[in-house]
């Protein structure tokens, strides 16, 4: 079962942006940016920064640049605009969404 906040990366509509400082990133969650640095591995979020966890705006970005695993989730399930972004191969296979996520 992959961890709810890599399932939330990968499934919530979330906009990434680009910015001039390498490896730094503007995550729209809602209308609202939050600021990745993942060099650093921070993130401008509530629940990165008062959970100092690795959150969800954090593991999109990972996901983007392959440094993370896309979840294995029916591909109906993720985010349109990762799947766009990623490449046909890194989603998961057909066969997860022919099982329903039971690869």
């Amino acid at each position: 079962m992959p961890e709810e906040r890599d399932v939330r990366a990968a499934t919530e509509r979330l906009f990434v942006h680009d910015v001039k400082e390498p490896g730094s990133y503007h995550v729209y969650s809602g209308s609202y940016p939050f600021i990745v640095d993942v060099v650093s591995g921070r993130c401008t979020c509530p629940d990165a920064r008062f959970r100092r966890a690795t959150c969800k705006h954090i593991r999109r970005v990972e996901m983007l640049i392959g440094e993370r695993d896309l979840p294995e989730l029916p591909r109906r399930r993720l985010d349109p605009l990762l799947l766009e972004r990623c490449g046909a191969g890194r989603a998961p296979s057909e066969a997860t969404v022919a099982t329903g996520g039971e690869a």
